[in-house]
C-alpha cells in the first residue's frame, strides 16, 4: 500500500526537486520499485556547483552559502527528513532568486539597452 501511495505522488508531480537527487531516486527504486523519469528531476547540487564552483558541495555547504540565517538551526538537526526538506526548499528558492537576477541583468544590460549602463 505504501509503495502505491509513493508511486501516486511521483506520478502526479511535474517536477521532483531535491539535493543530490540521484541518491534519493536510487532509494525510491530500490525500496518501492519506482522509476522516476530523468525529465522530472531538478537536482540542486549541479546548480550549486555551477554557481559556486569552489569549496564543498554537500547540502550543509549549500545551506551555509545560500541561507546563513538558517544554518545554525539546520546544523543542529541535519539529516532529519523535515530539516533536510526545509533546507532543500530554502536552497532552491535562493537558487531561483540568483538565476532570476542573472536573467534580469542580462535583459536590462543587453546591447539593445546599453543606455541603461550610463
Amino acid at each position: 500500500e505504501l509503495a502505491s501511495k509513493v508511486r501516486d505522488i511521483f506520478e502526479s508531480v511535474d517536477t521532483v526537486i531535491g539535493y543530490n537527487v540521484s541518491f534519493d531516486v536510487r532509494m525510491v527504486k530500490q525500496n518501492f520499485g519506482i522509476d522516476v523519469p530523468k525529465e522530472k528531476i531538478h537536482d540542486l547540487l549541479p546548480v550549486f556547483k555551477q554557481q559556486f564552483p569552489s569549496g564543498g558541495h554537500k547540502l550543509n555547504d549549500a545551506v551555509q552559502t545560500y541561507c546563513p540565517e538558517i544554518y545554525e538551526e539546520y546544523s543542529s538537526d541535519a539529516h532529519s527528513s523535515s530539516t533536510d526538506t526545509y533546507a532543500t526548499l530554502m536552497v532552491f528558492l535562493k537558487q531561483v532568486e540568483i538565476e532570476t537576477d542573472k536573467t534580469m541583468r542580462a535583459t536590462y544590460y543587453s546591447d539593445e539597452n546599453d543606455f541603461l549602463l550610463e
